[in-house]
């Protein structure tokens, strides 16, 4: 598919329940979303996602490039969706 458009609220994964922008830029928090009861791995964190389906991640301020989050949800396998971590004003 295409690739996601900076700001979007967030980018859907079809059938998953599952989402998250494509992009961010270093330092910034980035929202997704999630069905609820799902663990979202990040950067060694363990994050529990409530009941109303939303989690924050910090993106750290001195990092570049591709970065994992896992999401292991209730029912349903894990899924590994990346954030790529760029300045805001880098051209695509």
């Amino acid at each position: 598919g295409a690739p996601p458009r900076p700001g979007r609220a967030g980018e859907p994964v079809p059938g998953t329940q599952v989402q998250l922008p494509g992009r961010a830029a270093p330092g910034a928090t980035v929202r997704g979303q999630a069905p609820a009861g799902s663990t979202v791995e990040f950067r060694g964190e363990r994050i529990e996602v409530g009941d109303a389906g939303r989690f924050e991640l910090r993106i750290p301020a001195d990092v570049a490039g591709p970065l994992p989050v896992r999401i292991v949800r209730p029912l349903g396998t894990p899924l590994t969706l990346r954030i790529d971590v760029r300045p805001a004003d880098e051209a695509d």
